[in-house]
């Protein structure tokens, strides 16, 4: 199959870009990171990237929606410019319109995969660890899943659970999902990677994700 190339999109702190910066470099036979995008130019994750050696960019959103889909269009041109093969949003805090999805088309899906902190279908959006908190669950966790343009809607990939203990403050909850996040994407690489990874089948039974 050979080294499967990927763009990832970040927002913030990193911790998620560099959990999948570390397993790459680690087996460059089976993925490598190829550019980092950031949305935000004092984003620590651009710092990160560099300690990689990841070529990175910063393209900050306009104000103007009016804008926005041009921008958007510009973004998926400058990663496929790096040869970018899939997309992974790893703390990426926009929700991303049709302008930016086309490009990323399969037959099935689009080739875009994102970490959601909740067990989806509950608690979308972006404040999912303080909804579940909030909500009072006595389990909660983190997924990756598709991205489709209904926002956090897409074909679920992989899950992990973690409980909610009585003496919880919303700190420690969320903390404990946080430390499950970077695991995550360790596991869906390793089966990403290797072409092992299932999704639903429009026309029923499933393809593998290496088929899109």
């Amino acid at each position: 199959m050979g080294s499967r190339k990927i763009a990832i999109m970040a927002s913030g702190d990193g911790t998620n870009a560099e959990a999948i910066m570390q397993w790459c470099q680690k087996n460059p036979q089976l993925a490598q990171v190829v550019v980092l995008l950031s949305d935000q130019k004092d984003a620590y994750v651009l710092t990160r990237a560099q300690n990689y050696k990841v070529p990175c960019l910063c393209m900050s959103y306009p104000t103007s929606r009016t804008e926005r889909p041009a921008h958007e269009e510009k973004m998926s041109q400058a990663l496929l410019e790096f040869g970018a093969e899939w997309v992974f949003l790893a703390g990426f805090m926009r929700v991303l319109g049709k302008a930016f999805l086309r490009p990323w088309a399969s037959e099935q899906f689009y080739k875009i995969a994102n970490i959601h902190p909740s067990l989806l279908p509950a608690f979308k959006g972006a404040h999912a660890y303080q909804d579940a908190f909030e909500e009072g669950v006595k389990n909660s966790g983190v997924t990756i899943h598709l991205v489709t343009e209904a926002l956090d809607n897409g074909p679920i990939l992989l899950q992990k659970s973690f409980p909610r203990h009585e003496d919880d403050d919303f700190n420690t909850f969320k903390a404990r999902g946080r430390s499950l996040e970077g695991p995550l994407w360790h596991e869906f690489l390793e089966l990403w990677s290797r072409g092992q990874l299932m999704v639903p089948s429009k026309a029923g039974g499933h393809d593998a994700i290496s088929s899109l």
